[in-house]
């Protein structure tokens, strides 16, 4: 009967360490989203600054190329812009009612950083119950981490 009992043991334990390569997958691709979603907030955040210092701007503004590099642009149409709505059309839009889009888009975008942050600590806890489980079933095979 002892044989059996270690052979469940040892199956749980290939089953944690499965769970927790897969665990690990979902960990990377999250951490991926992650920094896609946290350029998006960062490139939000100046196009709403940019969109917003408009509202000042006298004839020309320095207009932000990426990269920290900037040209100064003269305005055509003061108190216009225009903003992409998807599926590569752009409209033209009076300088509050692009700063609204643009808002509500930032804040699409800091929800959904959240939402995946959480998922992210969920797998993260959930290695680390699995870990020790691991660990304890380990030492009670009388297996040495490594080993096996």
């Amino acid at each position: 009967m002892a044989e059996a009992g270690e052979k469940n043991d040892r199956e749980e334990l290939s089953r944690m360490a499965y769970e927790a390569q897969v665990l690990q997958g979902q960990g990377q691709a999250l951490q991926q989203q992650l920094g896609i979603l946290q350029e998006s907030v960062a490139q939000l955040e100046v196009a709403l600054e940019s969109v917003k210092s408009l509202k000042t701007a006298k004839g020309s503004s320095l207009v932000p190329l990426g990269g920290g590099a900037m040209v100064r642009a003269k305005l055509e149409s003061e108190g216009k812009v225009l903003i992409d709505v998807g599926a590569g059309v752009v409209v033209e839009k009076e300088i509050d009612d692009a700063v609204v889009v643009i808002e509500a888009r930032l804040k699409e975008a800091e929800k959904t950083k959240a939402g995946a942050e959480r998922d992210m600590m969920k797998v993260s806890q959930r290695l680390q119950v699995l870990d020790g489980a691991a660990r304890g079933l380990m030492r009670k095979l009388n297996m040495v981490p490594g080993e096996g």
